[in-house]
């Protein structure tokens, strides 16, 4: 059945508020997004509160306060307990910026709508994601499947898919589509320039933003070079460098450029400071240190430097403090003793609070100072009036449709600005006195409550002499907990009186005995005195743990916080009482002004590009101003662009119906009409034309799709064409067919791009079909025999275009052979007829047998033994014919498919493996690690590197499916055959070249540095790999997981590594070099152990040693060989060819230390290394005389 579809825009409509949007499939309630600025103001909020307790799930899509801004206020108060769903990084860099900006509003007023507690509780709620990770709703929305893709605007920040069967929605707001230095584009652009990504197209409902339709923006490039010639003109003139940021979103790309950009003058760092100032701001560097994993390629890329930590900011001065910044000012060593300038950035974005505002309040009046805005601001803020005032300035007749001007910072004449300074000033005077008055007795009372409530938990418990008569089997009596509630009540009744002092006695009334405390019928008073007895239950005495607790302080150095540290309340009161106070103020704007757009946002132009290549079914645009949202709207209802014209608008409040109006339902095709269906291969399903009748089984839940009798008297159909039809393939195909193929190239003929001319004689062009509106190839010309050859070719093409055509496999033998009736011994038999060399005798054999005779083993075998022989079409044979036979595949079944598709010479059998690999779900199997590595081998037989490299980076680190051993040499051997394979092909390239008798081209000289990056980049990805098997291996020593097996160290993936060395050090000595780093870390040297994960070694012993100590005594097998005379030979040759004799003796003085028994077993070979440890010691004695 169809699936309804509403959209609710609950903030962020029709302007540039936070937002927040209610999206409703059928009964399912998700909101995305729950932001609210920091001064909580607004109508979004009421709304929110209304729908909070019926929202089923929360996506959140960036870090920042616009996005998830609401979600502690609506946890905490307005019931929004559902799950929330948002990246790792989106979690963690989310909960500093709420907590950062719960301190800047505490330090300024009295906010009491949440506190640190509320936020911590709120994102304890948060799933975090991994990008690509499909997650289904909880619960009954079940069939609602949700995926994270990467947005590249902030770190985590994500573009989402919320799937519901032929329903697609796409979420995506504030994405970019260009790198920048420490984040990839969005998941929108793949691998190809300008090309989107196949599996986000063609959704049913795209739901953007158009906050950048209007603006044209230069080059990413040009903006980023304004940006810092500005500050260096500043800072050349001798001025302070005001950048409001936020608090942990685009703060560190802006942190990473100019760290990277400081150090190249040192005049500016001898005269000024890089600071990073905010309450969180070593927290936040911390916490971007984890999440390198998120960043670009190149910021990881500096894991692999020993030298640097990656995302260091070592030239960014972390400050937290306004005091700590004028310490700064003041004048260190480097500046001996003089009083230095400072380029500062500070949060918040919006200028209206924190730390901005102050330092804007300080350097605004200096001519020498500048504030440089990375953005906007959020509206009607500071931030935002700064910014019109500079467009007003700066951006006077700006051409429609021109790029922005950036200028440097200007001045504004006779600018005045209004600014609302809210802080907290100190008591005094009478204020003091009844502030410490109110507080004393509120101690007092506190103290006094906190006793009486001892003594009410004493008098509730059973003293010996009451309980010891009682029997334990006896039912309880629930009058006397009535009683005692009554009593209780009277007693709070006289709280007071006895609190005030009026009485020293606490008059109690009552008849029935209270566990221990015995009220008569008579009224009398008595001193509230209880004597204490022990509490104890089942299992003893009972202690309170809290006084025995070990309270441990935050460290704010750390990484992570300890969940059961104790942390200091934020409600508690300051050591000196303070009170709000509110300030307006008429500041004059001396200063210099710029902004340079540094958002992160796709520009306008490119985003009207990417609406058109998504084809979306309908259009929901929100988040812009009206003007914008009106701009972008109009430009796709223009009939000349081929974009849909379903596009909504909506209004803040107004709920669309954007239901597309497709039925889906479901139907199990029995296994009769399955047989019948000739089934081909497009883009990674199995498309098949299916014509026959629904029945209703009594037993079953889901309507079943047989055969219909009449239906076969007329088996013809129309040809359908499936897909999007591509004229260039299209083209190819003929060609390889001998037909002389162009396209047209009318100008006048819009439709000519898509029109191919055939032999000058016949037209095959693209249309619209006018039955059914989808896209068909039209074939134009005179009945000649190129018409119907032509025609021939194309339906060829469209309709039988599949992987790999799969024959029957065979029935008759050569020889007769007797049928067994058991399915073990129908497995012994094939293996026997199998192995003799007769593989079709004994899958006929197969064949001939009675299915209640076979079983999975069987069929197994038969697909093994077809891999093996690398024919991938009778393994997928084989595959069919064992489901139909009603067997359920295996493990093992897709591991021989994933074996025949990576020995198999089809160019298609890596898309086959995909396909084979993603679909083992679908049988009911959690695919494994096994499997995986299967995938692996089909990548690295094919020379598919970047997709074995994204696989892998999918992995998870811990877990049944976490890399192994095999998962690893797989990945080294892919990028050593990659690396000798580019160096024989620049071998090959340079002697042609040097071959020829002419001068070498350009385009050789080009050719050969294209190779050579390939071979650097190649060579650093498999050093990369190894430190991150290092450091998995060394994880898993020390933090060892239930699930999830230790690592182990062969000789064989040692051996990889250092031939890839020996490769490479003929090219570049530097990277040959860091074989010798590896051999230090696997086998140790004398003086210890190097390399880069070292620090995270339990010990400071070999990595080989301690994984064969952490290796279990028991049920492991044996273990694999870590040394052989091959590693000797490749270690000591590698110390030869760089000159490091020293080292070859360390080498082999540690193997006799920590390796002797593996040395023993090399002994026979002694005389063969003999030589080679002469010729290091006579080395060695030479170099010291």
């Amino acid at each position: 059945m169809a699936s309804t579809l509403q959209f609710t825009a609950i903030s962020g409509a029709h302007g540039e508020d936070a937002v927040c949007y209610l999206l409703e499939i059928d009964e399912a309630k998700i909101l995305l997004d729950c932001g609210s600025f920091a001064d909580y103001a607004g109508d979004g909020l009421a709304r929110l509160q209304r729908i909070a307790r019926q929202v089923d799930a929360v996506l959140l899509s960036h870090p920042d306060m616009a996005h998830m801004g609401a979600y502690p206020l609506a946890h905490s108060a307005y019931g929004l307990t559902c799950p929330a769903y948002a990246t790792l990084a989106t979690h963690m860099m989310g909960g500093l910026c709420l907590h950062d900006t719960v301190k800047t509003l505490a330090a300024r007023e009295e906010f009491s709508l949440f506190g640190a507690k509320d936020v911590d509780a709120a994102f304890e709620n948060v799933v975090p994601l991994q990008y690509s990770q499909p997650k289904a709703l909880p619960g009954r929305h079940a069939h609602i499947t949700i995926t994270a893709h990467a947005a590249g605007h902030t770190i985590g920040g994500t573009i989402w898919t919320i799937e519901n069967g032929a329903e697609t929605v796409l979420y995506a707001l504030d994405y970019n589509h260009t790198k920048e230095e420490h984040l990839r584009r969005c998941s929108l652009m793949d691998g190809s320039e300008g090309m989107l990504n196949r599996r986000l197209i063609k959704p049913t409902l795209l739901i953007t933003d158009a906050l950048n339709a209007s603006l044209t923006l230069p080059t990413r490039k040009k903006r980023l070079d304004c940006f810092l010639d500005s500050i260096g003109a500043v800072v050349k003139r001798g001025g302070n460098v005001l950048i409001p940021v936020d608090s942990a979103a685009r703060v560190l790309e802006i942190a990473y450029v100019l760290n990277e950009w400081w150090p190249r003058e040192r005049s500016r760092r001898d005269t000024h400071a890089l600071c990073l100032l905010g309450t969180s701001a070593r927290k936040l560097r911390n916490f971007a240190q984890s999440l390198v994993g998120w960043m670009a390629a190149s910021v990881e890329g500096q894991m692999s430097d020993r030298d640097t930590r990656p995302f260091d900011l070592r030239h960014v001065a972390i400050v937290q403090s306004l005091d700590e910044l004028d310490r700064k000012m003041r004048g260190d060593t480097r500046s001996r003793g003089r009083p230095r300038r400072a380029v500062v950035l500070a949060p918040l974005d919006s200028m209206d609070m924190g730390f901005s505002q102050e330092l804007f309040l300080r350097w605004v009046s200096d001519k020498k100072n500048a504030i440089i805005l990375p953005q906007r601001g959020p509206p009607g803020s500071l931030a935002r009036s700064l910014y019109s005032r500079w467009r007003d300035r700066t951006q006077q007749g700006l051409a429609p449709g021109a790029p922005m001007k950036l200028d440097r910072p200007v001045r504004l004449s006779r600018a005045r600005v209004a600014v609302t300074i809210k802080r907290r000033v100190p008591l005094a005077g009478a204020e003091l006195d009844a502030w410490v008055a109110e507080e004393r007795r509120r101690k007092e009372q506190e103290a006094a409550r906190d006793a009486l409530l001892k003594r009410k938990r004493d008098m509730l418990d059973d003293d010996d002499l009451g309980s010891a008569s009682e029997s334990e089997d006896e039912a309880p009596d629930h009058r006397i907990g009535d009683a005692a509630a009554a009593a209780f009540s009277e007693i709070d009744l006289e709280t007071e009186r006895l609190l005030s002092g009026q009485t020293f006695d606490l008059h109690v009334r009552g008849r029935d005995p209270v566990r221990g405390l015995v009220l008569t019928s008579a009224g009398f008073c008595m001193f509230p005195f209880q004597e204490k007895n022990r509490r104890i239950d089942d299992y003893g005495e009972i202690y309170d743990l809290d006084e025995y607790a070990i309270k441990v302080e935050n460290d704010d150095a750390g990484m992570m916080l300890d969940i059961d540290a104790p942390e200091e309340s934020e409600d508690e009161a300051p050591e000196h009482p303070t009170k709000p106070v509110v300030e307006e103020r008429q500041v004059s704007v001396n200063c210099q002004l710029a902004y340079i757009d540094m958002e992160g946002r796709v520009s306008g132009n490119s985003l009207r590009n990417i609406l058109v290549n998504l084809i979306p079914k309908r259009l929901v645009i929100v988040h812009g101003s009206s003007a914008s949202t009106k701009a972008l709207a109009d430009y796709c209802r223009d009939p000349s662009i081929p974009v849909t014209k379903d596009i909504y608008t909506p209004s803040v409040g107004e709920i669309l119906n954007v239901s597309s109006g497709i039925n889906a339902y479901q139907v199990q095709v029995s296994d009769a009409l399955f047989k019948q269906v000739k089934m081909a291969s497009m883009l990674g399903s199995s498309v098949g034309f299916v014509c026959g009748r629904v029945c209703y089984p009594q037993d079953a839940q889901v309507p079943t799709l047989d055969v219909d009798s009449a239906s076969l008297s007329n088996a013809w159909h129309p040809p359908v064409t499936v897909g999007d039809p591509r004229l260039s393939a299209l083209r190819s195909a003929l060609e390889k067919h001998g037909i002389v193929t162009r396209f047209a190239t009318d100008a006048g003929n819009t439709d000519s791009a898509a029109t191919l001319i055939c032999n000058n004689a016949v037209m095959v062009k693209r249309a619209t079909s006018r039955r059914t509106g989808t896209d068909c190839i039209r074939i134009l010309g005179n009945p000649t025999p190129d018409l119907y050859r032509i025609r021939a070719l194309v339906n060829h093409t469209t309709a039988e275009d599949i992987w790999i055509k799969r024959r029957p496999l065979p029935t008759t033998t050569s020889i007769k052979y007797a049928i067994p009736e058991d399915p073990y011994l129908l497995a012994q038999k094939f293996q026997q007829v199998a192995h003799s060399g007769k593989l079709d005798d004994a899958v006929a054999i197969v064949m001939q047998t009675k299915t209640r005779h076979q079983s999975p083993v069987v069929w197994n075998l038969v697909i093994s033994e077809y891999a093996k022989a690398g024919r991938l079409s009778r393994a997928l044979r084989g595959f069919t014919e064992m489901r139909k036979r009603g067997f359920k595949p295996t493990h093992t079944t897709f591991t021989a498919l994933l074996k025949a598709c990576a020995l198999s010479d089809s160019d298609k059998s890596t898309q086959m493996a995909e396909h084979l690999y993603n679909s083992i779900a679908d049988f009911g199997i959690e695919p494994s690690i096994i499997n995986f590595n299967s995938l692996l081998s089909v990548y690295q037989r094919k020379h598919n590197i970047e997709q074995l490299l994204d696989r892998f980076n999918g992995l998870p680190r811990d877990g049944p499916t976490a890399p192994s051993l095999a998962t690893y040499t797989i990945l080294f051997s892919a990028c050593r055959r990659e690396i000798q394979r580019q160096l024989a092909e620049l071998e090959a390239v340079a002697a042609a070249s040097k071959s020829s008798q002419e001068r070498r081209s350009f385009g050789d000289s080009r050719r050969i540095a294209l190779i050579k990056t390939n071979i650097h980049s190649m060579f650093n990805a498999l050093i990369q790999s190894w430190h991150v098997y290092a450091a998995d291996a060394a994880r898993r020593i020390t933090e060892p997981a239930v699930d999830t097996q230790p690592l182990e160290l062969d000789a064989h993936m040692v051996k990889i590594v250092l031939k890839a060395c020996h490769a490479v050090y003929g090219e570049n000595r530097a990277l040959g070099r860091k074989g010798l780093g590896i051999v230090e870390q696997v086998y140790g040297l004398d003086k210890g152990l190097g390399g880069q994960a070292a620090e995270k070694l339990p010990r400071n012993e070999p990595l080989a040693l301690l994984l064969r100590q952490s290796r279990p005594d028991k049920g492991a097998g044996p273990a694999p060989p870590v040394l052989d005379d091959e590693v000797v030979d490749l270690v000591f040759g590698l110390c030869k060819r760089d000159r490091q004799s020293t080292k070859a003796l360390r080498f082999w003085k540690s193997l006799e230390q920590h390796f002797a028994a593996e040395l023993a077993s090399l002994k026979q070979q002694q005389q063969h290394h003999q030589p080679a440890l002469d010729e290091f010691r006579a080395r060695t004695t030479h170099s010291k005389s």
